[in-house]
């Protein structure tokens, strides 16, 4: 399959052969921030997307290299920028969230978690901060991550942390975009994460 990725640097990736991910958020410790500070958390929109002014912004699926599915997409995503059109292998795993089931399989897990947290946790410090963000967590989900879109890449660290599921070799994600001084959301963009880079077979 094809995928394509909006870049500035294609030039030295061709050269290479070789995309570096940005991993420099850190998950742990964004975790670590919102469970001491979910008390105040009540809407999806207050749903923090960095955990300090100088710890940069939590990408929305999570570390990976993010693609579209057409080459448009990917020249319209940012000015000065030009496209690595990456081959990539027809036998991998999806999870698309946006399917419907999906969704209602992680809302069932953050269900699992809930009452894992209720049954075991002996420690009254952190099992509020725990029934907080889950219950935060469950609005965004319902809420489409219109206003929360970091909430998708912290709901699947916090998944695979507890081994409830398996990160694929892609994940697939459509996110509102936003224009306008009021942040009108007129219609979704559909992105994709490739978090495997193994089954990468060439790029152009």
């Amino acid at each position: 399959m094809h995928l394509y990725h909006s870049t500035p640097n294609k030039e030295d990736i061709i050269k290479n052969k070789k995309i570096n991910v940005n991993k420099k958020f850190n998950y742990t410790k964004y975790l670590e921030y919102i469970l001491v500070n979910s008390h105040w958390m009540k809407t999806p929109d207050q749903l923090p997307g960095n955990y300090t002014k100088f710890g940069g912004s939590a990408p929305f699926m999570g570390h990976g290299i993010y693609c579209f599915d057409n080459e448009k997409d990917a020249l319209d995503y940012q000015a000065n920028s030009e496209v690595v059109d990456i081959h990539y292998q027809n036998d991998c795993s999806k999870m698309d969230l946006d399917d419907e089931m999906v969704l209602l399989s992680i809302s069932n897990y953050l269900d699992e978690l809930e009452y894992k947290f209720k049954e075991e946790c002996t420690d009254k410090e952190v099992l509020p901060g725990w029934l907080h963000l889950i219950a935060l967590l469950k609005l965004c989900l319902y809420d489409e991550f219109k206003t929360s879109e970091p909430a998708v890449g912290l709901i699947l660290f916090i998944l695979c942390f507890y081994k409830k599921i398996n990160r694929s070799d892609l994940l697939i994600r459509s996110f509102y975009v936003k224009i306008g001084l009021v942040d009108e959301e007129v219609n979704k963009k559909r992105y994709i994460l490739i978090s495997n880079k193994d089954k990468i077979e060439k790029m152009c």
